[in-house]
């Protein structure tokens, strides 16, 4: 069952996500072939993080926010890159919202409530 629901559900979230990102991520014309890659990543890393929420089992809620916490931080990240902006304090931030937001989805887990 869960291998199924990943054959079926990557490809749909592949295919949302990667113009939500090509949007976010669009630059120059110069650009063209770095923003359509970097959206690819983007799209890829959020369908990997489907599957896994596929095997996982977590809640609707959980799983929506740690494919939101991936895209806002992999989005981010590729935006700041492209406009010449990444730096180490740029990734320090993202990543440390990514931490917080993971937190907050492990505190809202189920299995702490009880």
């Amino acid at each position: 069952g869960f291998q199924v629901r990943g054959l079926l559900s990557m490809p749909a979230v592949i295919a949302v996500t990667f113009p939500l990102a090509l949007e976010l991520l669009r630059g120059t014309e110069e650009q063209l072939e770095t923003t359509w890659l970097y959206a690819g990543v983007v799209a890829l890393a959020v369908s990997q993080v489907t599957w896994a929420i596929n095997m996982w089992g977590i809640s609707a809620l959980q799983g929506g926010g740690l494919m939101l916490l991936v895209f806002y931080t992999f989005t981010g990240i590729a935006q700041q890159h492209l406009s010449g902006r990444l730096n180490g304090r740029v990734v320090a931030e993202f990543v440390s919202i990514a931490i917080f937001g993971l937190v907050v989805i492990w505190a809202s887990s189920p299995w702490l409530a009880g």
